[in-house]
């Protein structure tokens, strides 16, 4: 938790621009929970971000970790990162976009 207090982040949509916010602030230590209208939209933005996750773990070896994200950060990312289709579950989150 920032000094802000804000633990829980929730996106609402999981297209292009709802799986990168949702992938930053998983990458910026706040746990993330990203809604959308069903189970197999949400599955789909969710291999969108393990995609993206991918590349950037693939970038940092080529680089010999001078860019992109180290594998252990991939995983502790996809560890903060949640799906879901109900609405109801963003109740519990700090920040809603």
């Amino acid at each position: 938790m920032g000094a802000s207090g804000i633990k829980k982040v929730g996106v609402v949509g999981i297209g292009l621009m709802g799986s990168g916010i949702a992938q930053v602030a998983a990458t910026h230590d706040f746990d993330t929970l990203v809604t959308d209208t069903s189970d197999e939209v949400v599955k789909r933005g969710m291999s969108r971000i393990e995609d993206s996750l991918a590349k950037l773990t693939a970038s940092y070896e080529r680089s010999n970790g001078q860019r992109g994200m180290a594998p252990e950060q991939k995983d502790t990312t996809l560890a903060r990162l949640r799906g879901t289709s109900d609405l109801t579950q963003l109740l519990a989150c700090d920040l809603i976009i």
